[in-house]
């Protein structure tokens, strides 16, 4: 796990690399098939959050194991920022979503504000342009994963390669608890 400290390190985005867990390629495909399938595209430019499927992970099982890597990989960090907590924090994605950025798309500056954690996982990004937290620049690269704050601001500069296109899997997680007997 690497980290990248935003704001004075107050704040961090955590990143894994997954390559030796999925096959990136296929998983590409598969998120090109369900785009084209139901029909979802991005608007000319920026994102166009209404041309968004967020319940893909209700829709398809095609990514279910990269969901549960997800949810694995967060609840490691919870537990690195609170080792003597009473309760046990366990995160479920509850929204995800696919997005394909081709030439000239961006992603203006957001946050994903209600949610406990929001994952940007790189299907696809060959010379991809960087996603932007704050001033911290973070450059795509196929299998990283990258787990952060909701609240945290970032957005997605203009792509500016020919061919090809970014392909990120997206999603938020809210927490969900049991107790933990000691």
């Amino acid at each position: 796990m690497k980290t990248h400290k935003i704001l004075n390190e107050d704040l961090t985005v955590f990143e894994f690399d997954l390559t030796k867990n999925f096959d990136f390629v296929k998983l590409a495909t598969e998120a090109k098939n369900y785009c084209d399938k139901n029909s979802i595209k991005l608007a000319s430019g920026g994102l166009n959050p209404k041309t968004i499927d967020y319940g893909l992970h209700l829709k398809t099982s095609k990514f279910d194991n990269l969901i549960l890597a997800i949810e694995d990989k967060t609840s490691l960090i919870i537990q690195s920022l609170f080792p003597n907590a009473d309760i046990k924090v366990i995160p479920k994605v509850e929204e995800s979503w696919i997005i394909i950025y081709n030439k000239l798309n961006y992603a203006v500056t957001h946050t994903h504000h209600m949610w406990s954690y929001s994952a940007v996982c790189y299907l696809e990004a060959e010379n991809a342009s960087s996603i932007m937290f704050n001033k911290t620049e973070i450059i795509p690269a196929v299998g990283k994963l990258l787990i952060f704050p909701g609240f945290l601001t970032h957005s997605v500069r203009p792509v500016s390669f020919k061919n090809g296109a970014r392909i990120a899997f997206v999603c938020n997680l809210y927490p969900t608890s049991e107790r933990v007997i000691r």
